[in-house]
């Protein structure tokens, strides 16, 4: 909003389409605000975290023509094309948190562990350290300490299969993965894979976690 008074002032911060679900201060250049990180009544402005978006650079009380400058916005997905730090439900260190921690962790598959070999191929690594070749649909998470646990979904609809894998736990991801028939030249490969989990909800710009391959990604 602008405001008149003996001069006209206009907001230093704008929002641009990148950043247009932030709700970014407006700062009145005449204010008493400093709480808002703008300059206000003559007063140096504060230091406070930077929410994203855009500023005019250098504004003067004549001169509305400045160029646009962008601000970082700490926290926030796909920065410049790139992955942020963490998600909306992340908890600051590259890690996802369960959005429904009243809900139980119960597994009513067996969990496996998924590793690949050298071919490229994928197996299911059991509490022996054999390997089972992996067919149809699975839930997975990834862990923070990078092993990817995974299980058949559960038969009741109301454990949640990731909770189950994850305990409870913060995750790298979670989502699923569709596997290539073991009937065809293609067992124990991937053929596609999706983010969606309804308890961690991993954004698409958070992929490169999962740890496989971008090009079999499917968002939902």
């Amino acid at each position: 909003m602008c405001k008149f008074l003996s001069s006209t002032s206009f907001p230093v911060h704008l929002l641009d389409d990148k950043n247009s679900r932030l709700v970014n201060p407006i700062i009145d250049a005449q204010g008493a605000n400093r709480a808002s990180g703008g300059y206000a009544a003559g007063l140096p402005g504060s230091t406070t975290t930077s929410t994203g978006g855009s500023q005019i650079a250098d504004q003067t009380p004549n001169d509305y023509s400045r160029p646009v400058m962008v601000l970082p916005a700490q926290g926030v997905m796909n920065q410049d094309g790139k992955i942020a730090e963490s998600a909306n439900n992340g908890t600051g260190q590259n890690t996802l948190t369960n959005l429904r921690p009243g809900d139980a962790d119960i597994a009513q598959r067996p969990v496996r562990t998924l590793v690949q070999d050298d071919s490229g191929r994928y197996w299911l690594q059991i509490s022996t350290g054999k390997g089972i070749t992996p067919s149809n649909l699975y839930d997975f998470i990834k862990r923070p300490d990078g092993n990817t646990r995974i299980s058949t979904p559960n038969g009741n609809e109301d454990f949640s299969t990731h909770l189950g894998l994850s305990g409870g736990a913060d995750v790298k991801y979670a989502g699923s993965i569709r596997f290539e028939n073991n009937d065809g030249p293609n067992r124990g490969e991937i053929k596609s894979w999706k983010n969606n989990s309804g308890h961690y909800q991993p954004p698409a710009t958070f992929s490169g976690n999962s740890g496989l391959s971008e090009s079999l990604f499917n968002p939902r």
